[in-house]
């Protein structure tokens, strides 16, 4: 990328010094032609996604050098609190093993029941509707996986709310 030094014009592209110049042809060592200057790029600096934005700055000229700059700023707590939520949303498997699931449930504990696997399979025994229990049962019993949109149902039986299904299927998952 290129800068108009005079107009302070950026970025520009090669293309567009080009133009401005367009019945000229210059040998390598006089590109870039005055008033332009070549600005060598700079690294991103790191900076929290979620809490921060980075957005390119307008070039600085530093021991005769145009430069990238960087600005890092802070984004309002709101629009933090949005992103680290579209960010987990994201990081919540579609479903989820059942060695997986089983081995997160049977190490969390439950006051009723030991554990939450026991809880589980005392709430499908609880369903009043004969046919709903067999279903909920054999799901929980004999799937090989399970699918985040059952297991709220699942979770919502045992009291739990969908945020923490969701946390219970993020860390089912890193087993």
């Amino acid at each position: 990328m290129y800068i108009n030094t005079q107009t302070l014009q950026y970025p520009m592209s090669a293309q567009q010094v080009r133009e401005a110049f367009q019945t000229v042809t210059f040998a390598p060592q006089d590109w870039p032609p005055a008033p332009f200057a070549e600005v060598v790029p700079v690294a991103m600096p790191d900076f929290d996604s979620l809490a921060q934005d980075c957005t390119e700055g307008q070039p600085e000229q530093v021991g005769g050098v145009w430069r990238q700059t960087w600005a890092v700023t802070d984004v309002a707590p709101e629009v933090a609190a949005e992103r680290a939520a579209a960010a987990f949303e994201m990081s919540v498997p579609a479903e989820v093993t059942k060695r997986q699931a089983k081995t997160l449930m049977e190490l969390t504990p439950n006051a009723t029941h030991g554990n939450m696997w026991l809880a589980a399979l005392a709430a499908a025994e609880a369903i009043a509707d004969p046919v709903q229990r067999v279903v909920v049962r054999n799901y929980i019993a004999d799937s090989q996986v399970y699918e985040r949109a059952r297991v709220h149902g699942l979770c919502s039986m045992l009291g739990m709310t969908t945020a923490q299904a969701d946390q219970m299927m993020v860390a089912a998952s890193k087993l």
